[in-house]
């Protein structure tokens, strides 16, 4: 398995707060023939005091929710 991309697509501040936007993807790849099995994707949030804090919390979010995903639906 291979994560493809983990990054941070969008800030904003609501009520004082940021926000972080961050989207992820994860593949799983078949050893012999290098074939696509599987895909992944999520998208989730996170709110901080600051921009750093709030990345944080949406990018342990995504790496939470992938390996949620992954494991519950792994064939």
């Amino acid at each position: 398995m291979r994560i493809n991309k983990v990054k941070i697509v969008e800030y904003d501040t609501v009520a004082g707060f940021q926000t972080a936007l961050a989207v992820g993807e994860a593949t799983l790849y078949d050893r012999n023939t290098a074939e696509v099995i599987r895909t992944w994707q999520v998208q989730r949030s996170g709110t901080g005091s600051s921009r750093e804090a709030a990345a944080l919390n949406a990018l342990t979010e995504v790496g939470r929710s992938l390996g949620e995903i992954v494991s519950n639906t792994i064939p």
